[in-house]
């Protein structure tokens, strides 16, 4: 298989990531409801991109939120759709540069010497 013939094979693992960045919300890096499923490529793209903050909450009203019971019910549809649009945002970018990436990385591999 050709690891380098696209960005999604290239970076092709699972890893479970928190929809908001534990580094911001310590309290919530355990919850359950703050864990989604990513790819390697998307948690690497998100990094720790605060939905929460774009959607025009800071930190203490998110806690809050969170911590009564309808909390995570009715924001998380809302947090996952402004991470969705971040990464697409960001792997169009991402995309855009990787034929001139592939490029270069085949040129390298074909002065590799050959192994015997």
């Amino acid at each position: 298989m050709d690891m380098l013939r696209d960005y999604e094979t290239a970076f092709y693992f699972y890893h479970y990531d928190h929809l908001l960045p534990k580094s911001d919300y310590p309290d919530l890096a355990e919850a359950e409801w703050n864990m989604v499923l990513s790819c390697e490529a998307c948690n690497k793209i998100k990094h720790v991109y605060d939905p929460g903050k774009h959607a025009g909450r800071d930190e203490e009203t998110l806690l809050d939120l969170f911590k009564q019971a309808a909390g995570p019910s009715e924001l998380r549809p809302t947090l996952l759709g402004l991470v969705k649009s971040y990464i697409d945002e960001q792997k169009k970018q991402y995309i855009a540069k990787f034929p001139d990436q592939q490029r270069l990385l085949r040129e390298a591999l074909d002065h590799l010497p050959e192994s015997t």
